[in-house]
């Protein structure tokens, strides 16, 4: 029975993890950067689909070679008819598949905009690295100017510097590690 606990042990061990470094990547992924990047990703992907979709009617170029069989089987119309329709299979073939890579290059495209629009919508974050030996931040230091500037916090109060150190994770700046890493040192 012990073994079996162990394994089971185990395997819920590496699902938390899994857990924890999936909502570390969307809590990333939800902070203005990681909308930037993910609107540009998916962007460039749609493109390459799009382009992957190739011309509304197949042409042959310089080095397709063409075969016309009409003549060989011009004699028997039944394997002319069959030939004929293999033909027409395929194109409908070839339009379906290119209409759904016009389709899925739409979607993506569409995601990629409301990606890049949730991220001009956001807040920009200009970081300003914390350290142990860190002061006040004076609205005239700041990068994103006076209006915009956090109140200061005094390099005494602890509950002031969690709350920046938590603000700066939650921004995805620092990992887990560095998080708890800081907020050890802190308390």
């Amino acid at each position: 029975m012990g073994a079996l606990n162990d394994i089971l042990g185990l395997f819920e061990e590496n699902r938390r993890r899994k857990r924890e470094r999936s909502a570390e990547i969307f809590h990333m992924l939800a902070t203005r950067r990681g909308m930037l990047f993910l609107g540009a990703v998916l962007l460039a992907i749609a493109i390459v689909i799009f382009l992957s979709a190739g011309p509304e009617k197949p042409t042959a170029s310089d080095g397709d070679v063409v075969l016309d069989l009409s003549e060989m089987f011009a004699d028997d119309p039944e394997l002319r008819s069959l030939m004929e329709s293999a033909a027409e299979d395929a194109a409908r073939q070839a339009e379906k598949t290119r209409n759904q890579k016009l389709v899925g290059a739409f979607v993506l495209a569409v995601a990629a905009a409301t990606c890049l629009l949730r991220a001009a919508a956001m807040k920009p974050q200009n970081p300003i690295p914390v350290s142990e030996d860190s002061g006040p931040v004076s609205a005239e230091e700041s990068p994103c100017g006076a209006a915009e500037a956090s109140p200061s916090v005094d390099p005494n109060d602890r509950e002031g510097r969690l709350a920046n150190l938590r603000r700066l994770y939650d921004a995805g700046i620092l990992s887990r590690e560095e998080y708890d890493e800081r907020k050890e040192k802190l308390q």
